[in-house]
Formats: structure tokens, sequence, C-alpha cells
């Protein structure tokens, strides 16, 4: 028996069951990308939808043993039919629906650099296809507000964000390209 080079705290539910003790969260369906943000100690999940919505859920870093959802809900519509038992479900802070050629959520960082002080505090993301940079706010009910779309030149596909030692933000693109978030 080998050991582990950390420890699952008593606190997590599923531990001391034989199984699946690592578990943090259930109920997201493809996270692709999550961060950290220390300033507010929060954690940005985006999590691609399956058909219709795309979601980003946004939650305390200490608050283990959240259900986002998955399969009963996309986003906070019920999946696949109306109607469906929420209870117990944690809905997201910001979803957007496919009907605008959106596909894939791509989580980004929060912003926390010195550059662009406008974007400070804000949630950048993207999504695959739509290839769009769009940010929010959090607000105190955990809700996204003052969502922006930056209508910046297409970049095309966007695969991932970066962050340097700095906190400046940078997006990754399926061209294989990198491009700063910069002002003009």
């Amino acid at each position: 028996m080998s050991t582990l080079p950390y420890r699952i705290p008593p606190s997590n539910p599923f531990a001391g069951l034989g199984r699946g003790e690592e578990i943090w969260a259930i109920g997201l369906r493809n996270p692709w990308r999550w961060s950290f943000d220390m300033s507010d100690r929060r954690i940005y999940i985006a999590d691609v939808g399956q058909g219709r919505f795309e979601e980003v859920n946004v939650v305390a870093a200490d608050a283990p043993n959240l259900n986002y959802g998955w399969p009963i809900t996309e986003g906070s519509s019920c999946y696949p039919n109306d109607p469906c038992n929420k209870s117990g479900q944690t809905l997201p802070a910001l979803e957007f629906d496919h009907l605008t050629g959106a596909c894939a959520v791509t989580g980004g960082y929060v912003y926390r650099g010195a550059a662009l002080p406008d974007l400070q505090g804000r949630y950048v993301y993207s999504d695959y296809c739509a290839g769009f940079v769009r940010s929010f706010r959090l607000a105190p009910s955990g809700q996204a507000i003052e969502r922006i779309d930056w209508n910046l030149p297409a970049v095309g596909r966007v695969l991932s964000f970066g962050e340097d030692a700095s906190r400046e933000v940078y997006v990754i693109t399926a061209s294989a390209k990198i491009y700063r978030i910069a002002r003009q």
C-alpha cells in the first residue's frame, strides 16, 4: 500500500467510503479549464454543456460537496426534458446558449494584472466555436453582472488562457497563436 502525498479532509462527505474519496464536487459535465482567484478565494469552473447551454460556475474555494446538476440540468435548464428536480443543485453564475454559434465554453482567469485597470477583477472567458473574448464581474449574490463582449478581432478557436507572473492574461488558440490581452 502506498502513502498518498496529500490527505483527504475528514469533512469530505466521501471520506471513508472506500471509493471516490477524492471527489470534491459532482454534477459537472465537462469542465474545460478552471482557475482559482486567490484575491477572493473562489474557484471559477467553465463547464461545457451537452448541446444547448454553456455555463460558468463560481464557488468559494472552501465549499466542497456541491452538485452542479449534470445530467439533470444543462446550465439552469432541465436536461433533457422538463420538468426536473433541481433541489440541492448549485446553479451557474453565468450561462449562454448556442443560438449565436457558441458550442463549448473555454474558461479563463479573473484578471489581476496592472496593465488594464478596466479589466481588474473581471473573469475573462471564451467559446471554442464563437471565438469571442468576454468578461463579467461576480455580484455578491453569486451571479455574473457587468457582462462585456470585448469585441476583439476574431482570434479563432480559443483552446485555453494563460497567466504570467504579473497576472496578465493570454489567449491560446487552435491556430497555434498566443495573444496577450492588452490595450491597442
